[in-house]
């Protein structure tokens, strides 16, 4: 075997330990990294790796005689290793994914009633959107402890604006424990997002039904034209004033 053939197998065996340490070292870090978004770690990698492979690959092609058969075996060996580095990475990542998501859950159904308010104000998981949504599907909400959420979330969002305290706005008006004052309330919240959810509600009063569908806001029109108690003269204007999506809405909903 010629000295140039035994650099350019050495290099490649090279590149492939490279490669699994490089690997290995990315799905730890993902694995470590279990606060952060699944897969980020690992998939910044990918592109590192194939960019080393691929280099090495070329110089090992071009001491091989220059020869185009080893050059194209090289390339699909570089797009092979690629693949499944990502399929891979993604894999394990998906898999961290779902376990922390239901870690979350598990948290959120572990929290006593009477710590509820106290853990969407202080707790340092209080910004955690899996933890906040699956909380408010608890039917341990009182319409009194719902009402001072939505204070809260309205004064939060006025200090300072952010899509978290919407957000819990938005499940409060469409707990199925909300009352009519706290609806009420959150109809002049200052996020459409909150208002579409009070559209929703079909505890929602017709006088505020009203009110809402003068917002000329088509998110808004949608979910009032799929509240049952919305009056069936408003609906009818909807239907031929609003643009497609709402008259796609009333032909969904009279196909039920």
């Amino acid at each position: 075997m010629k000295k140039s053939t035994k650099i350019a197998l050495f290099g490649i065996w090279g590149v492939v330990l490279l490669w699994a340490v490089l690997m290995i070292w990315g799905l730890f870090l993902v694995a470590w990294e279990i606060g952060c978004e699944p897969s980020e770690e690992g998939l910044v990698l990918i592109p590192v790796v194939l960019v080393v492979i691929a280099g090495c690959s070329s110089y090992a092609a071009i001491k091989l005689h220059k020869s185009w058969r080893a050059w194209t075996a090289y390339i699909a060996a570089v797009v092979a290793l690629a693949l499944i580095s990502f399929i891979v990475t993604m894999s394990v990542s998906l898999c961290l994914g779902l376990k922390k998501v239901n870690d979350f859950k598990k948290e959120a159904r572990a929290i006593p009633p009477e710590q509820f308010e106290e853990f969407l104000q202080s707790s340092p998981r209080r910004e955690n959107y899996t933890i906040v949504r699956e909380l408010f599907k608890r039917p341990e909400f009182t319409s009194e402890m719902l009402h001072r959420i939505a204070q809260a979330a309205l004064s939060e969002f006025e200090n300072t604006p952010s899509s978290i305290a919407s957000e819990k706005a938005w499940l409060v008006a469409a707990h199925p424990n909300v009352d009519v004052q706290t609806l009420t309330f959150l109809a002049e919240f200052p996020n459409s997002h909150v208002p579409v959810s009070v559209a929703s509600n079909p505890k929602t009063p017709v006088e505020i039904l009203k009110k809402l569908s003068h917002k000329n806001d088509i998110w808004i029109d949608e979910a009032l034209a799929k509240n049952p108690n919305y009056p069936q003269e408003i609906k009818e204007r909807l239907r031929d004033d609003s643009d497609k999506r709402i008259q796609h809405c009333f032909e969904k909903i009279e196909k039920k």
